[in-house]
């Protein structure tokens, strides 16, 4: 079977595990605040995917400089793209913040041509522009719409750039060893390490200062499961296949967020005519990379 289309299927269900991670952070944010979601998040998946790297712990796993390039994808990734992203989500609501997710393919093909040497081709490329246009649609706002601020569009924007960077420094891993599942779970621990030395840095708002909430535990606790098995999916479809790929599939899950808002989150979720081509622009553009590689 096509190597491409193994890695397509990897990154198309990490798109679905994300957008359902996203519902969950919308319906947590009502019980904490997002710095707290974060931390809850990664003490209860941290446990699980150490368990899971020590039972298929390898030998030939042992390789420092991987080790260093998996630590800056945690410091790009779950200590910054994820903090702006759970930040985003809280003042924006899901249907408008998650679209901005599908900025990171943008600076992730750019990327990979410069510091990897691929080279996506007409089609891919053209799909990438046209998830970049659906997220340019999805920051059109009436004057008198004031249940959201541009300004909270650049946590949104910040989350896209970290995450290009994340996935450059994990596919640099992979050039050194190719395992998934220990790669992951390292780069979730970078990233608790480095969440843990920011601490001082957050707003007082949003110190990670709730815990003593126990729905907030629950939804963000799911959060966090959900988030791993996203990582082990992504981190799969990195290893398989070429980062100009996977990234823009992976990044079709506001597709989903958008029709999970719908059923779950219409109280507190309004789907724009904006939103609605946003999210068409981001199918067309998945349908072109699909069609490359198919």
């Amino acid at each position: 079977m096509n190597p491409q289309l193994v890695a397509a299927s990897y990154a198309m269900s990490t798109a679905v595990v994300f957008a359902t991670f996203s519902v969950c952070i919308r319906k947590g944010g009502e019980h904490a605040n997002a710095l707290t979601g974060v931390f809850i998040g990664l003490f209860t998946s941290l446990p699980v995917m150490l368990a899971v790297t020590w039972y298929y712990w390898e030998p030939e796993w042992w390789n420092p400089p991987a080790f260093f390039f998996f630590s800056l994808a945690g410091l790009t990734g779950p200590a910054m793209s994820r903090v702006f992203l759970y930040l985003s989500i809280s003042y924006l609501g899901v249907a408008r913040a998650m679209p901005f997710v599908s900025l990171t393919p943008l600076f992730s093909t750019s990327l990979a041509i410069a510091f990897l040497g691929e080279r996506p081709g007409a089609l891919i490329l053209a799909g990438t522009l046209c998830i970049v246009l659906g997220s340019a649609a999805l920051s059109y706002k009436k004057p008198e719409d004031t249940s959201w601020k541009r300004k909270h569009l650049w946590l949104a924007f910040f989350s896209a750039v970290a995450a290009a960077f994340s996935f450059l420094f994990r596919k640099l891993a992979f050039a050194h060893v190719e395992a998934p599942v220990m790669g992951a779970t390292l780069t979730t621990l970078a990233g608790f390490v480095f969440l843990v030395t920011f601490i001082p840095l957050f707003p007082k708002d949003q110190k990670p200062n709730q815990f003593e909430r126990p729905k907030a535990w629950l939804i963000f606790g799911v959060c966090g499961l959900l988030n791993a098995l996203g990582f082990f999916l992504h981190f799969t479809a990195l290893n398989i296949g070429d980062l100009s790929i996977v990234s823009p599939l992976t990044s079709t899950a506001p597709v989903f967020s958008l029709i999970m808002s719908y059923f779950l989150l219409r109280s507190v979720e309004r789907i724009t005519p904006a939103i609605l081509v946003g999210t068409a622009c981001m199918v067309v553009g998945a349908a072109l990379i699909g069609w490359r590689i198919r």
